[in-house]
């Protein structure tokens, strides 16, 4: 799939997802394609309720995750998490962008940069799975991850200066 296919599916599904942002006003939303070992598909969600400095390469690693079948856990080498703490929900893959979320229970994280961040995952991945890790904030500052997509969800992903805290990585 090519880069602007990813980025493109990448958009929908990060509207769903801006859409629980909080502002009541529509996001303006362009895409971004960033580029580094990994390539990172991502939308700009202006006035994200939380952002990080920097670009999502800057803050977050998937080179070098690994799955751990045995602990049904995904490793991811390097996440930066924001004021307030946060959490790196793994999504599965879904038309080249994050789609159905496979950690429904992250471990909540401090604020700033979190390495070797172990995500359990609900079920085990059937062989090698196209995963999208992502920051999320932890609005509701109790540590339980609770976002739902919806208007006004708590938890939301986490902006950068580029776009949403997300790169795919394959597993399995």
């Amino acid at each position: 799939m090519s880069h602007t296919m990813r980025a493109l599916a990448a958009l929908a599904a990060l509207t769903l997802a801006a859409a629980g942002c909080g502002d009541d006003e529509a996001a303006d939303t362009t895409v971004a394609v960033a580029g580094a070992e990994t390539t990172a598909a991502a939308a700009v969600i202006e006035d994200a309720p939380c952002a990080l400095s920097g670009t999502v390469v800057e803050n977050i690693t998937v080179d070098g995750a690994t799955y751990d079948a045995a602990t049904q856990s995904v490793t991811v080498p390097a996440a930066t998490m924001p004021a307030g703490g946060g959490f790196l929900v793994v999504h599965l893959g879904e038309g080249g962008g994050p789609g159905t979320v496979l950690s429904s229970a992250p471990p909540a994280l401090a604020a700033g940069p979190a390495q070797e961040v172990v995500v359990p995952l609900d079920a085990p991945l059937a062989g090698p799975t196209e995963l999208w890790p992502m920051v999320h904030c932890d609005t509701g500052s109790d540590g339980v991850y609770a976002f739902t997509g919806q208007d006004g969800s708590l938890d939301p992903p986490a902006g950068a200066d580029d776009g949403v805290v997300m790169m795919p990585v394959t597993l399995g």
